[in-house]
Parts: structure tokens; sequence; C-alpha cells
């Protein structure tokens, strides 16, 4: 989940550089009420990760894909 300060983190960098050592999938989504201009975490903007609007279902189809 990504939200206004997020990219604040240097423990959501850690995370995220740990999930693409591990190969693991990285799903990023943010809330569908956040700020309209949020600052993702340099990796995120570095891998071109998509970015989507939280919502159950289509999280569920991305976990299995």
């Amino acid at each position: 989940m990504i939200s206004e300060w997020t990219y604040t983190s240097h423990w959501v960098d850690w995370e995220l550089e740990e999930s693409i050592a591990n190969r693991d999938k990285i799903i990023c989504m943010g809330f569908n009420d956040g700020p309209p201009q949020l600052r993702f975490p340099e990796i995120v903007a570095r891998l071109q990760l998509t970015v989507y609007t939280w919502d159950h279902e289509p999280l569920g189809k991305l976990i299995n894909e």
C-alpha cells in the first residue's frame, strides 16, 4: 500500500529490495481517496512498477497471475 509518506520510509525501500532479490512479485496499490499526486518510493519509478487503485478483486487476480 502506498500512502502519502511511504516514500520516506527506509523500511519500505528495504522491503522492496528484498522482494526484488527474492524474485517476489511486487504489487503496488494506493487508496482511492489518497492525495492526487502521490510521491512514490524511488525504486517504484526506477522499475516502472504499475500502481493500482486499491480494490480487493483485482488484487486477488494480480496475486494469482
